[in-house]
């Protein structure tokens, strides 16, 4: 698994540190950083499946380019930047696999020792996960594994295995059935066609004592879709893996924040399946409670530089008194937080 991400030179982080922990959660200002993180996340792990440094930033007719690509992938006024990310393997202790990469010229993939088909194995297997709802309401092939944008959500449920088939019902019946205002009945996804070779994705809302009304993905709302989306792909990364998601609680109600909560924390917990989330909603932050804590990291930019910072909550020494002022979503949504980690914030 990856222990933690080291960044110098990296569009705006200049030096830079983010430890990873089995939930980890990135908050952060806009502009504060907090995608130049993802985005090297993604860049890591196309290149370990052997994409080329110019393609893994400028993208190709099938891969999209990650933003800025190739003129702004270093800080601005070098050209080049180094990665270097810590490995847990059980065989080999910590790994540190160190990527030093040039604008200008060619990269260099070094590991400290060990061979590198066990980094590029654990690189690979990192996952950015940005579920689009308008992706998932039509007819999808069946399909192994989920798309980044969770397009292909149907053909991946209707391809699951018996026994994956039945963990992901339970996981339903235990998170995603009270997600809506009323309850939800059966969410499952359905071959289709003459060869059933694709898939539709269908639920039924039950509404006081009538009967339960089917629909299909077209009518699904967006926040049933995503948190779907996201309850798959904890069940169907390999364990050891690391999930991204950005905005993870996009299109979720403010009430339904702890329930996400605890999904990311028991079924990744359960299948060794590391989480790394971005949010800006203060009611996911409250609804993390001061266990927690420790898993949040603040991305923001060092006043006098521009440059990025990554802080974990647990080293802000004035964290006591600010949360005596009130809750963690209370602090971010009024930026003392983020005030308070740049040294702007009055006694």
């Amino acid at each position: 698994m990856i222990k933690k991400i080291e960044f110098i030179n990296w569009k705006s982080l200049a030096n830079a540190t983010l430890h990873i922990d089995p939930l980890t959660i990135l908050i952060g200002a806009n502009a504060s950083g907090k995608s130049n993180v993802l985005d090297a996340l993604l860049f890591l792990q196309r290149i370990a499946s052997g994409i080329s440094l110019t393609q893994a930033l400028e993208g190709n007719a099938s891969l999209p380019a990650i933003r800025g690509g190739l003129d702004w992938a270093a800080l601005k006024g070098k050209v080049d930047f180094t990665l270097t990310v810590t490995l847990d393997e059980p065989d080999h202790n910590d790994l540190k696999v160190t990527v030093v990469a040039s604008v200008i010229n060619k990269y260099a993939f070094s590991v400290n020792g060990y061979p590198e088909d066990v980094a590029h194995s654990q690189l690979r297997n990192l996952f950015i996960l940005d579920p689009i709802p308008s992706h998932m309401r039509g007819y999808s092939a069946l399909s192994p594994s989920l798309s980044p944008d969770a397009a292909n959500l149907a053909g991946v449920m209707a391809a699951l295995p018996e026994a994956k088939q039945a963990e992901l019902n339970q996981a339903i019946d235990t998170y995603l059935r009270h997600l809506p205002e009323q309850d939800l009945g059966s969410v499952r996804a359905e071959k289709v066609g003459h060869f059933g070779s694709d898939a539709m994705l269908y639920c039924e809302e039950v509404w006081g004592d009538g009967p339960p009304q089917l629909i299909d993905a077209r009518n699904m709302s967006d926040g049933t879709l995503r948190f779907l989306a996201i309850l798959v792909a904890l069940l169907t990364r390999p364990a050891g893996s690391l999930l991204v998601i950005e905005e993870v609680d996009s299109g979720l109600h403010p009430s339904r924040a702890d329930l996400l909560v605890r999904m990311l924390k028991e079924v990744g917990g359960s299948r060794g399946v590391d989480v790394l989330a971005t949010t800006h909603n203060p009611a996911l932050l409250d609804a993390l409670g001061p266990g927690l804590f420790p898993c949040v990291t603040v991305a923001h930019r060092d006043p006098r530089t521009g440059h990025t910072q990554l802080t974990p909550l647990d080293q802000i020494d004035r964290l006591p008194k600010l949360l005596a002022m009130g809750s963690l979503g209370r602090l971010s949504t009024s930026g003392r937080l983020e005030k308070a980690v740049s040294g702007q914030e009055d006694d």
